[in-house]
């Protein structure tokens, strides 16, 4: 079975605040820089 990975994103100039949802689990929220590296962390945490 696949799973279904729902990511909402609030973009400001210095963080991108995240609320990550998988299937029908309770969404998480996850805030990171806005930086290269805060952008590959998401992506690598996704």
């Amino acid at each position: 079975m696949t799973n279904a990975i729902i990511c909402g994103m609030d973009a400001h100039d210095n963080t991108l605040s995240n609320r990550i949802g998988v299937n029908r689990e309770t969404p998480e929220t996850k805030t990171v820089k806005n930086t290269q590296d805060g952008r590959q962390k998401l992506f690598k945490y996704l």
